[in-house]
């Protein structure tokens, strides 16, 4: 659902989009505080956390910083995405910018599951 924070607690999470049509979104992680998602500590998911791909120390190509993007950042019809935990305690999708209804409401379109992968 979006914008719903979602617990997770080991391993990947497969983050499920279906739905049609172009839509931006954003997947944000957050520590956990008491078995809460820490409000001062969403921040956006880059490449690093992409389970799909090699781990973040080779895609630092020996500089230590990671040189690609976000996880998420245009859907374009049914997509799924490896979420690859590292320290992380709560997990959401949001839309790319809350701030233009027309991008709110394509996000809105689509159904979004979280699920723990073994």
């Amino acid at each position: 659902m979006l914008g719903v924070p979602q617990k997770i607690t080991a391993g990947n999470t497969r983050i499920s989009f279906r739905g049609a049509g172009p839509a931006r979104f954003k997947v944000q992680h957050a520590r956990d505080c008491d078995g809460q998602p820490d409000a001062l500590s969403w921040c956006d998911v880059s490449q690093a956390s992409n389970g799909a791909r090699d781990g973040p120390n080779k895609q630092t190509h020996g500089h230590g910083a990671v040189h690609s993007g976000m996880l998420v950042d245009v859907v374009n019809g049914d997509t799924d995405v490896i979420y690859r935990r590292h320290n992380a305690g709560w997990l959401r999708v949001v839309a790319a910018s809350d701030e233009e209804p027309d991008e709110v409401k394509k996000c809105s379109g689509y159904e979004i599951r979280l699920e723990p992968m073994p």
